[in-house]
């Protein structure tokens, strides 16, 4: 007798389990009782090029997609992390976008998530690296800057520790703590 692979893992959702191609981060059922990634959001669908701010990248996101919620129920903040950098951050609301608006909305995330990129490294967190991971940070770092005077002088980013990875396709829960979301990201 064959099981059932949803009785195996509660995460996966019959829908995700039922597509022959889906992804195998296919967004597991929430593990905190109702909330919801908008699916705008939710990976592998969103497509952004986190190197660019999100209104230069994301062309096929209406306004009135970005100003939808990002979750369901809409949260005044989220915490996430992007792929497997040590830094975790809280996005909320920007009221200077949408005045009296306290929940996260889609263009927020997109925003925090660009935002979050561009803080610099201190120096400690680039030490904190091995040897080979600082040759990999370095190289991204000086494909982002090439001869751009301003750029260089500025430092490492947060940015430069993706290695050349740089799509966001969305949001899934982290595995390990339930009230964070990771961002999916690939070359």
């Amino acid at each position: 007798m064959r099981s059932n692979p949803s009785q195996s893992n509660p995460h996966l959702s019959p829908a995700v389990l039922a597509t022959p191609d889906a992804l195998p981060y296919g967004p597991p059922a929430p593990l905190i009782p109702g909330v919801c990634i908008h699916p705008e959001l939710a990976a592998p669908s969103l497509v952004y090029d986190m190197r660019s701010h999100p209104s230069q990248s994301n062309p096929h996101l209406s306004p009135a997609v970005l100003a939808t919620p990002a979750s369901s129920p809409p949260l005044s903040s989220l915490v996430l992390r992007v792929g497997d950098l040590p830094w975790l951050f809280t996005v909320g609301p920007d009221v200077s976008l949408a005045p009296g608006n306290a929940v996260v909305t889609i263009q927020d995330v997109l925003l925090a998530i660009y935002s979050h990129l561009r803080v610099g490294v201190k120096e400690s967190e680039y030490e904190a690296m091995s040897k080979s991971r600082k040759a990999d940070i370095f190289q991204t770092f000086e494909r982002r800057v090439g001869s751009d005077k301003v750029q260089r002088g500025k430092g490492l980013r947060r940015v430069d520790f993706l290695g050349g990875r740089f799509r966001a396709q969305g949001l899934v829960r982290a595995q390990s703590e339930d009230s964070v979301w990771d961002v999916v990201i690939t070359e």
